[in-house]
């Protein structure tokens, strides 16, 4: 018990610690906004790069979305995904796309297509390639499979679609069933 109430004091303060560094990190932010009046994009653009992992640390991953869509750099979101985001940003993402003018909605799409793929999430990422229309995109996502279950879950979500897609190249470790999918 006493080692239990003796870390729990350090954990308490650790947290207060971080806490105050954030509100702190924030402060500086505004500041920064504030002095900024007569200022150039690119360092905007630098200001908005500091927070981006900020709200995404703390589950605003729309507010961050948001941000970057402001500024046109949403094609730079990727680098600031983890295992333990993507998720909630890419289904923001996709939940936009509809209420976005055109190009912003193709990047979007783009954008979260990337996403899907660095966290190898095949399924998720072929039917956004599968709406950008780009057979590119969509063989590289193929490519990417490496066992024959996947294969199969990719060939049966182009064959819903009804896309007359055909792989150039047939995997070699994938079997004629895949391959007429």
């Amino acid at each position: 018990n006493n080692a239990s109430s003796s870390s729990s004091p350090d954990d308490t303060s650790a947290g207060k610690d971080e806490k105050k560094s954030d509100l702190n990190k924030i402060q500086d932010a505004e500041v920064k906004i504030k002095v900024l009046t007569g200022v150039k994009i690119a360092d905007l653009k630098e200001l908005a790069f500091e927070i981006v992992p900020f709200f995404l640390k703390h589950n605003a991953e729309a507010d961050a979305v948001d941000l970057l869509l402001e500024i046109d750099s949403i094609k730079h979101l990727p680098k600031f995904v983890d295992k333990n985001t993507y998720t909630r940003v890419c289904l923001y993402m996709a939940s936009c796309v509809p209420f976005l003018p055109p190009f912003d909605d193709v990047s979007f799409l783009e954008t979260a297509c990337q996403i899907y793929i660095s966290q190898n999430q095949l399924a998720k990422a072929l039917p956004l390639a599968i709406k950008l229309d780009n057979d590119t995109l969509i063989r590289d996502i193929f490519s990417r499979s490496k066992d024959l279950p996947t294969s199969k879950q990719l060939g049966f979500i182009l064959a819903k679609q009804s896309t007359a897609f055909r792989l150039i190249e047939p995997k070699e470790d994938t079997n004629e069933d895949v391959n007429e999918i």
